[in-house]
């Protein structure tokens, strides 16, 4: 599954109810309290999840998408191989 990195902002209970969004991954040690009731979390989601958790109200920033993870992984993979990344 292509899962993008991403930080979603809204209130305790929306954030509460994003958790069944199917596609979604929310990191609990990401969580950082915003004031007012308001959380910003970490997570991975994927596109649909994404276009889900926006429909709901909250604010989702996308930090990497599939793609770009999915190069930086490539990178890493090859650097640890002992080739240096070329």
């Amino acid at each position: 599954m292509d899962e993008s990195l991403i930080e979603i902002e809204g209130d305790a209970d929306a954030l509460k109810a994003a958790r069944a969004t199917d596609g979604l991954t929310i990191d609990d040690h990401g969580q950082r309290p915003l004031g007012a009731n308001r959380y910003r979390v970490s997570g991975r989601a994927t596109d649909a999840a994404i276009a889900a958790l926006r429909a709901r109200g909250l604010t989702v920033r996308v930090i990497q998408t599939a793609e770009e993870l999915r190069r930086h992984l490539d990178r890493l993979g090859r650097d640890q191989d002992g080739d240096g990344g070329t």
